[in-house]
């Protein structure tokens, strides 16, 4: 058997390599191991195999006739409402009829491995958090990530470990990305664009038809339909859905990931702004009695834990009313006590 041209598929269903993976004997172990020092470039490849192979977990039952015209039963039934009349069986009383039963037998077990197997090739790994969560995981290839809140990432972990790492996100995310030793890229997809990085450290957030990628560390290629930039540690860019343009500025990359220890920081942010922010990591949704309030800009720090104390003190810096009822918050300009004089 030539196994040099053989793919993933092929080997998870082929007998013998099924055997050794399930019962390995000195046989089928010393063949093995001699074809995989004369072929490295398939170890991937092999490793992929056998996680197909045992994670299919397929046990071979001996059928009698009548166990076998019952399940003929069942799957006719199926076929009968989904593509019309399958004739039942007659008793297997003669040979050919017994080994023509035995063969459709066959073709449906390969069809189900083959139909598990699609599965596991394309299934997908969903993450995601809720409003004020935050969620550390690692990806196979221990690259580690960080999720804000109402936010989710996904990935096909039986391509994640190929020449192209690709993870697609819908919210915010801090990635640390591991280098791998035969330079495999690493991208994270976004409505509006995909970055490209090999090993570094940087945020991503994807909201409101516009995404903000700030780096941290390292080097990263962002690209749209439009444009390709490279960025360097401290840079910020933002794309929008509309236009697709990168849009390139300095800042201080701390301040973008502080969110990763529970801190708010903010440097002369609009309130409309942070607003957004309770909106979209906090589930908040924020109300404005006018729009000189929504302009006025505020500098400081709070703990993401403590939302209430963090409206306090807007609330004492500008010289505002900010109720709160239930998930809905109402900022208001505060009204002068009558006794108090209004003369400056």
């Amino acid at each position: 058997m030539d196994y040099s041209k053989f793919d993933v598929e092929d080997f998870a269903t082929d007998e013998y390599f099924i055997q050794w993976v399930k019962a390995p004997d000195e046989s089928s172990n010393t063949f093995w191991t001699a074809w995989l020092s004369k072929n490295p470039h398939q170890k991937e490849l092999i490793k992929k195999a056998r996680h197909i192979v045992l994670s299919l977990e397929i046990k071979e039952k001996a059928m009698d006739d009548n166990a076998f015209i019952a399940g003929w039963a069942n799957i006719s039934k199926h076929i009968h409402k989904t593509h019309g009349v399958v004739p039942m069986p007659e008793p297997l009383s003669k040979p050919h009829t017994r080994r023509w039963f035995y063969a459709a037998a066959s073709v449906s077990v390969l069809l189900m491995l083959s139909a598990a197997v699609f599965y596991h090739i394309n299934r997908s790994v969903v993450i995601t958090t809720a409003y004020g969560e935050s969620r550390t995981l690692f990806l196979p290839d221990q690259s580690k990530i960080t999720l804000n809140g109402n936010s989710s990432i996904h990935y096909k972990p039986f391509y994640f470990t190929s020449q192209s790492r690709e993870v697609w996100l819908d919210g915010e995310a801090f990635f640390a990305v591991v280098h791998e030793h035969n330079n495999a890229k690493f991208l994270v997809h976004t409505d509006e664009l995909a970055v490209e990085v090999l090993g570094t450290k940087f945020n991503v957030n994807s909201r409101r038809g516009k995404t903000r990628v700030v780096l941290e560390e390292g080097k990263v290629q962002l690209s749209t339909s439009h444009d390709v930039v490279v960025m360097k540690p401290g840079d910020l860019a933002d794309v929008s859905e509309s236009s697709r343009d990168i849009k390139m500025k300095s800042v201080n990359a701390g301040d973008y990931v502080s969110w990763k220890s529970n801190k708010l920081v903010f440097r002369a942010l609009p309130l409309e702004e942070i607003a957004l922010q309770l909106e979209d990591n906090f589930g908040y949704m924020v109300e404005f009695q006018n729009v000189e309030i929504q302009k006025k800009e505020f500098t400081g720090a709070a703990s993401s834990d403590d939302i209430d104390g963090f409206l306090k003190n807007l609330s004492e810096v500008f010289g505002l009313s900010i109720d709160q009822h239930g998930k809905t918050i109402y900022i208001k300009e505060r009204k002068e006590n009558p006794g108090q004089s209004s003369r400056p």
